[in-house]
């Protein structure tokens, strides 16, 4: 009596998850054809001769050296404010742009500290 609703589950779970597959399977063929039926077919382009072609000058952004003193005492005031120490305890030697690796959708979603 047992055995016969166990044997009777796995039959139902069986042919259940072969339908799916096979319905699964069916969608993958399908989305293939498709694919191929409406890939657009890139035409040769003709191959223009040398003398056409202009080469652009475009010259080369210049970088100011500029007095980063007050930069720098703000930065110091920052880091000062956050560490809870005077400014005369330690030093600024360098500053370094970081690059950002979060994008701004996830630091959006993030609380800001106050």
């Amino acid at each position: 009596m047992v055995s016969d609703k166990l044997i009777y589950g796995l039959q139902v779970t069986v042919v259940g998850m072969g339908i799916v597959f096979l319905i699964l399977y069916i969608i993958s063929v399908v989305l293939d054809m498709m694919k191929h039926i409406f890939q657009k077919k890139q035409k040769p382009s003709p191959i223009s001769e040398p003398s056409q072609i202009k080469k652009e000058i475009i010259p080369e952004p210049t970088v100011k050296k500029q007095d980063d003193t007050q930069l720098i005492a703000v930065i110091t005031a920052g880091i000062a404010h956050t560490i809870k120490k005077p400014a005369a305890r330690f030093r600024v030697t360098k500053i370094t742009r970081q690059p950002q690796t979060t994008p701004i959708w996830g630091m959006a979603s993030r609380p800001t500290k106050q």
